[in-house]
């Protein structure tokens, strides 16, 4: 294996950097980008204005979207509304795109500094670069008000999400990449990469895109790698601030030099699946004698994808990338599958925490027997599909195929021992015989799948399409095998199957019933004959005359119109209770587990804010969890059933 080090010396003499040119010139200061079709819409911060840029015309040229903006830095595009975060002035304006002309309009202030942006169902993600926060509003209040999602990060600029995962450019003290997970209600955030001043950034197939202000570059890491590790795609720029990216060309806002640049990445993508599996290769040699069980494990997983790709028996065989080569597989793909899965176990730096079906502690034991596992599992697969495997761009021999059947094989290993069936692993050839009735209905499932379950399957991208190939998978033994339940599946197939949402909707219905009359009660036991102008708040009570007389329009019959109070949201309810929160709210709308948190009444209405999001889901396309189903239960036995 001494070969592969000389990789290191190719990598200073290879130059396979894209070639840069102009695409558009002519800007006074041109900083945040963002995508909407065929059209490039750019944020002038010097000339005020957003403009766009048909991306198909020839030549391309930049026309005035809307101008008189404050200090305008970033924007968000969601169908016909247009976001622009106006950084200095501390706010947030909103611009639709069918208005003529169009216009800006505030849509909050009091921000700290605002720059990205991004929309989750109609939670409106803010990075106040000031603040050292994320924070959300709900666009569809009549007033909306911020709650904070993290706090204490390092002047956060952008972020983009991906599946649960929010990544966030932070160009403060520490310079880095990090995440958060948006379900947890207490994030914190975990560094992923560190960087010079990471300005801008973008997610395109399982990759972040990073403009570095300090190094004057753009440079990418696999979200999906066990270890993600920069790499260069642009170097020698200026100044760079926004990028975007479509069908393979990266777009590039040159500040100082008043431009907007381009380049196909096609080249700096092949460069960066070279250093990569180098580094995975090297990673195998190097660390398989560290003191760290990281290491060792990362040596281990790396061995093994080298024997699957190297060895002329393995059904595997020059389709996994090794060193420069690039092939179908890539490295980290097994490497990732053999680490998330049972088969290896659990281990920090210092110690083995939980110890593997297969590894225990010894490597070249683990290694011997995984690799020939693994080696008869590929190659019963392809035996019993070899023209199917053989197709080119098959639905099989893929990076998310390789990841669903090792992470399947680990399963039926769990099983196979849970159940007796098989009494330990060290008769190999006999797990191997066992495990085969457990494979061979995915074997059937690849044999009769119709072209829609093959276009799912493809569309899922990322970590999140590695999961729904591998559950998909799952789903298939145990349709053939009843008592085949890894952990996890069950609440996967209800997720899938949206089996919560009609009642979950139902419940919904039902409170929002039951806020109507139960706040008018209190209302008029407060402030008798007054009480919708002495109990609304003139802005809640303005958005739903407006409501109102909108609905009204539409509806011939005047016995059939609605009233005012009809047109109440969620929020504005708790824009009420807010307002009368201690004379009539606060006894009653508490939640009897919440009486003694901090953060006073706005804490202790939060429930409405998740509520409130839940009721704007789309419920054809959403499928509620059962921790939000759960949350739904409680409330309804709390405020109806009592």
């Amino acid at each position: 294996m001494k070969y592969r080090y000389t990789f290191i010396l190719l990598l200073s003499c290879i130059n396979l950097m894209a070639q840069i040119t102009d695409f558009v010139t002519g800007f006074s200061g041109p900083i945040g980008m963002a995508l909407n079709g065929n059209d490039l819409y750019v944020v002038d911060v010097v000339a005020s204005k957003i403009v766009k840029i048909d991306l198909t015309a020839t030549p391309p040229t930049a026309t005035d979207v809307v101008t008189g903006l404050s200090d305008p830095r970033q924007l968000l595009i969601d169908g016909n509304d247009i976001y622009v975060a106006e950084t200095n002035y501390n706010k947030i304006s909103k611009i639709d795109l069918t208005d003529t002309p169009p216009k800006a309009r505030t849509l909050i202030t009091d921000l700290s500094g605002p720059q990205g942006m991004i929309l989750i169902g109609n939670e409106l993600y803010i990075a106040e670069i000031y603040g050292d926060k994320i924070s959300k509003i709900n666009i569809e209040d009549s007033i909306p008000t911020t709650v904070d999602v993290i706090t204490g990060l390092n002047k956060p600029i952008q972020f983009v999400l991906n599946g649960d995962d929010l990544y966030i450019s932070e160009p403060g003290s520490n310079s880095r990449i990090s995440k958060i997970d948006i379900t947890d209600p207490s994030p914190t955030a975990t560094a992923v990469v560190s960087t010079g001043i990471p300005n801008f950034i973008t997610l395109y197939e399982n990759e972040i895109y990073i403009s570095d202000q300090t190094e004057k570059k753009i440079t990418k890491f696999d979200i999906t790698a066990a270890k993600p590790t920069k790499i260069d795609v642009v170097t020698e720029l200026n100044q760079p601030a926004g990028i975007a990216i479509k069908d393979d060309i990266l777009y590039i806002s040159e500040y100082t030099l008043r431009k907007i640049v381009s380049t196909q990445l096609t080249l700096s993508s092949n460069e960066g699946m070279f250093a990569e599996n180098i580094r995975t290769t090297l990673d195998a040699d190097l660390k398989w004698t560290s003191e760290s069980y990281t290491d060792q494990i990362q040596a281990l997983c790396a061995r093994i994808a080298i024997y699957l790709g190297e060895v002329r028996k393995s059904a595997l065989f020059d389709k996994i990338s090794i060193g420069e080569d690039s092939k179908i597989i890539t490295q980290a793909t097994i490497i990732n599958a053999l680490i998330k899965s049972n088969l290896i176990g659990k281990v920090t730096k210092s110690k083995i925490e939980e110890l593997g079906t297969f590894y225990n502690g010894d490597l070249d034991s683990t290694y011997d027997k995984l690799c020939k596992l693994l080696t008869l599992v590929f190659n019963y697969v392809k035996d019993s599909l070899p023209n199917l495997w053989e197709d080119e761009n098959n639905i099989i021999v893929m990076n998310k195929g390789i990841y669903g059947i090792v992470r399947l094989q680990s399963d039926i290993i769990d099983f196979l021992l849970e159940k007796g069936i098989v009494k330990n692993i060290s008769n190999l050839n006999k797990v191997f015989e066992e495990s085969k009735t457990y494979l061979d209905p995915i074997i059937t499932f690849f044999e009769t799948m119709d072209e829609e379950t093959e276009l799912a399957l493809r569309k899922a991208y990322g970590g999140n399409g590695d999961i729904k190939y591998w559950r998909t998978l799952q789903q298939q033994v145990s349709e053939v095998h009843e008592d085949f339940q890894p952990d996890g599946l069950d609440e996967y197939n209800k997720k899938e199957a949206k089996e919560f949402n009609t009642r979950a909707f139902e419940i919904i219905r039902d409170l929002e019933t039951f806020f109507k009359i139960d706040f008018q009660e209190k209302l008029e036991d407060k402030f008798g004959g007054g009480w919708f102008k002495k109990g609304v708040p003139p802005q809640v009570a303005k958005k739903a005359n407006e409501i109102a007389f909108e609905k009204n329009l539409k509806i011939e019959n005047e016995e059939d119109e609605v009233e005012v109070w009809d047109c109440l949201t969620i929020i504005a309810y708790r824009a009420i209770a807010l307002k009368n929160w201690r004379d009539v709210f606060e006894k009653h709308y508490t939640k009897p587990t919440e009486q003694k948190i901090s953060g006073g009444k706005d804490a202790k209405t939060q429930w409405m804010v998740k509520l409130e999001k839940l009721r704007n889901e789309n419920f054809h396309q959403y499928s509620v969890t059962e921790e939000e189903f759960s949350f739904l239960e409680e409330l309804h036995d709390w405020l109806i059933i009592k």
